[in-house]
Parts: structure tokens; C-alpha cells; sequence
């Protein structure tokens, strides 16, 4: 992958999925005379060649993946943790795991933890980005991310605490909606 900015442009496309180059009106609508078949909706894409392409019906959602995309892009993700020699690492391998892939970083990075845990090693594993060539830094959503977890899990210990099943199951299905959220935001196409 190229380590430029990307840009992405948005395409208004054909029923036949080509590009429509015809000149429109104010309205949307192509002018008379250009032979134009019809728009079929719009799309976007990525010219960095990591091949992200969106489509749909109506401009407006094209460009809110646009935006969500380009706040995501171009960092690439890795996890620092400290290991049972107490060296300080970095969990970072192209070939093994999609760098950009933020949620599969974020959950090596929970995995970690949880092994550091088990092997009673101080839990430091933190979630890192960085722009392709460029210095790694603390993932800056990261530390709210896990104070929210360690919130929500406190809650559920309290609830436990208290022998009350309502506020048991209350408190298990707000961590539940917790960690279900990033999954229903790429599901809807709020997310990568």
C-alpha cells in the first residue's frame, strides 16, 4: 500500500455501473441533449490502493462513509506491551493481521492484557497508530476505551456484590451493548 494522504472522490455512476460524466442541471438532473441513461447512485473510492470503494443510492450516505473512512486512514495499528522477559515490544505484523484494521488491533490488544494478567505481568498493553512511515503514538481513544470497560465490569461486580439479579442483568446487558457497539457500527456502515 502507498503511504500518501488518500483522497477520495465521489463518482456519480450508471445503471451499468460506469462513471456519468454528463453534465447536470442545478437540480441533478442531466441536461437535455446528452445522451445520459440515468443516474443509479454514487460512489467513492480510495486512490491510496488499499481498494475501499463504497456505493449507494443516495449521495448524502456516500459521503458519511467518506468521512468516516478518511478520520480512520491512513494509520496503521499495533499493540505495545511488555512481555515475561519484561522487554518492552511492539506486536506488529503486516503479514500476520491487516495493519489498518483498528478493531482487530483493539481486540489483540485486549487478548494481551488478559495474557499479561494470567501471567501476573503488569498489564501495559496499549493500543498504538501510527501514519505509514511516521512515528507510533497512543492510540488517543484508547485509555477512554478501556475506562469505560473497566467501568462497566465494576458495575457487574457490584451488582454481583449486592446479590440482585435485576441489577445483574441489567448491568451485564449495558456491557453487552458496550461491546456489541463497534461491531453494529460496521454492520451499519458507520464504521471499518
Amino acid at each position: 500500500m502507498k503511504s500518501k494522504k488518500p483522497s477520495v472522490k465521489i463518482r456519480r455512476r450508471h445503471p451499468d455501473e460506469t462513471t456519468c460524466t454528463h453534465k447536470m442541471t442545478p437540480g441533478g438532473k442531466p441536461r437535455p441533449g446528452q445522451g445520459c441513461p440515468g443516474g443509479a447512485g454514487y460512489e467513492a473510492a480510495c486512490d491510496c490502493g488499499c481498494g475501499w470503494k463504497k456505493t449507494a443510492g443516495i449521495r448524502a450516505i456516500v459521503e458519511e462513509q467518506r468521512t468516516l473512512y478518511l478520520a480512520n486512514h491512513p494509520y496503521e495499528y499495533a499493540v505495545r506491551h511488555t512481555d515475561q522477559l519484561n522487554d518492552v515490544t511492539l506486536a506488529y505484523n503486516p503479514e500476520i493481521a491487516n495493519p489498518f484494521d483498528r478493531a482487530d488491533a483493539w481486540a489483540r490488544a485486549g487478548c494481551l492484557r488478559t495474557w499479561q494478567e494470567d501471567r501476573l505481568i503488569e498489564k501495559d498493553a496499549t493500543l498504538m497508530r501510527r501514519q505509514p512511515g511516521q512515528e507510533w503514538e497512543d492510540d488517543p481513544v484508547w485509555a477512554a476505551e478501556l475506562a469505560a470497560y473497566a467501568r462497566l465490569c465494576a458495575q457487574v461486580e457490584a451488582a454481583f456484590d449486592a446479590d440482585d439479579p435485576a441489577a445483574i442483568e441489567r448491568a451485564r446487558g449495558e456491557l453487552a451493548a458496550w461491546v456489541d457497539a463497534p461491531k453494529r457500527a460496521v454492520a451499519a456502515g458507520r464504521a471499518k
